[in-house]
């Protein structure tokens, strides 16, 4: 692929950390837009900083076995890299290149969703208030009523709790209204996963799959 864009600074010894990880000189500029990316996305997020060299990085795609910049991505099945047990920093011992499926998994038995969708709610009943026809009440009434927890189980038995059925559906390709149906207690499964709404009576839970 032929380099496009700015030139990049210390061309030469990004090319020699690609050339050295097994992959073609002509791969540097993808590869460097991949770990800019990277960087990016850190200064987005309030506490967490990039302590990677490009090396590393190159490094860390050689040991997860990829083949081109394309296999990084968020469709299923694509590379991310991901922080060990979803916190800290990206270290050379504290990250590695995971499944998006795993890496989603490490973010919601860390609770990141689960946060994200507190901070939501809160700023919601903020803008709220005073500025509809509804009562504040009213809207943290809403606002709770889509935020239900719920625990489900996959298909390879991994069990997994949450607060927002949506992105939890959005990031396993679950469709919201049958995953819906089944916490509700009304199809026993949906592409192999159970579960139920964790206030949900024993008897839909028993419905649903049994999940603890």
């Amino acid at each position: 692929m032929a380099r496009t864009g700015r030139p990049i600074k210390d061309f030469e010894a990004k090319a020699h950390a690609v050339e050295e990880n097994g992959f073609p000189r002509s791969d540097v500029f993808p590869w460097w837009r991949k770990f800019h990316q990277l960087q990016q996305g850190c200064r987005r997020r309030d506490g967490i900083e990039n302590e990677l060299t490009f090396a590393d990085y190159m490094q860390k795609v050689r040991e997860a076995g990829m083949n081109s910049p394309a296999d990084i991505g968020t469709a299923r099945g694509k590379f991310q890299l991901g922080r060990v047990g979803d916190s800290g920093n990206y270290t050379v011992d504290g990250c590695r290149f995971v499944t998006r499926e795993v890496n989603t998994s490490e973010a919601y038995a860390n609770g990141r969703y689960e946060n994200k969708k507190r901070i939501t709610a809160q700023v919601l009943r903020e803008r709220f208030t005073g500025q509809t026809k509804y009562s504040s009440d009213h809207c943290q009434a809403v606002s709770e009523a889509h935020s239900k927890a719920f625990t489900v189980t996959s298909p390879a038995g991994v069990t997994y709790v949450g607060k927002n059925l949506k992105e939890f559906c959005r990031d396993f390709d679950l469709n919201g209204g049958t995953m819906g149906q089944v916490l509700l207690g009304k199809a026993r499964a949906h592409k192999g996963w159970t579960g139920a709404y964790d206030d949900a009576p024993e008897e839909l839970i028993g419905i649903a799959g049994g999940c603890n």
